[in-house]
C-alpha cells in the first residue's frame, strides 16, 4: 500500500489513509470556480497566501468543496457524486487534501512559480504541525487537577469560616 508521503505531491488518501488515492488539478476553469468559492488560487502568489491557506485549513467543508471540484478522474469513470466523496472525507483525509489542493494551485503556476510555491506551503505545513505538537505538549503539562482541588478547598475554606452577624 502506498502512504501519504509516497504520493505525488497534487496527491491524497482518503479513507483515513487506507483508501482511494485522489489526483487533484486547477485548470483555467477550475481556478475561477475556486475563486467563485472563495478559495482565489490566485492569491497564493501575494502577500495574502496566509488567508487563503487559513480559510481553507480552518473550513473544511470549502477544502472539501474546493478538492471536490479539481478532482482529476480517470475518464473512464465517473466521479463519485458529491455527497459521496464528502461523506468519506473525515480528520487527516481533509488535511492532506488541503496539502494537495494548495500544492494543486501552486502547480496552476508553472515552474516559474511553483517551485516556491510549494517550497513555502511544505514549511507552512511543517509549521502548523511542529505547532500543533507544542500544543499538546503544553496541555499535557498543565497540572489543571491541583488547581481544581486548590479552588475548591479555598471555596469550601470560605464557605466553612464562621460569619459575622453585623446586625
Amino acid at each position: 500500500m502506498t502512504t501519504q508521503t509516497e504520493l505525488k505531491d497534487n496527491q491524497f488518501r482518503d479513507g483515513d489513509g487506507q483508501g482511494n488515492v485522489w489526483t487533484l488539478r486547477v485548470s483555467e476553469l477550475t481556478s475561477r470556480g475556486l475563486k467563485g468559492l472563495g478559495a482565489d488560487p490566485g492569491l497564493l502568489v501575494t502577500e495574502r497566501a496566509g488567508e487563503l491557506a487559513q480559510a481553507l485549513m480552518s473550513d473544511p467543508s470549502l477544502a472539501c468543496s474546493c478538492v471536490y471540484l479539481v478532482l482529476e478522474n480517470d475518464p473512464l469513470e465517473d466521479p463519485p457524486p458529491p455527497e459521496e466523496f464528502a461523506a468519506g472525507m473525515y480528520g487527516d483525509d481533509i488535511s492532506w487534501a488541503t496539502k494537495a489542493l494548495m500544492e494543486a494551485m501552486a502547480d496552476f503556476y508553472g515552474r516559474g512559480k511553483a517551485p516556491a510555491l510549494k517550497a513555502m506551503i511544505k514549511k507552512a505545513w511543517a509549521a502548523e504541525e511542529a505547532a500543533a505538537a507544542r500544543m499538546i505538549e503544553m496541555i499535557d503539562t498543565l497540572d489543571v487537577e491541583a488547581k481544581v482541588v486548590a479552588e475548591v478547598d479555598r471555596a469550601l475554606e470560605q464557605f466553612s469560616k464562621p460569619r459575622r452577624n453585623s446586625g
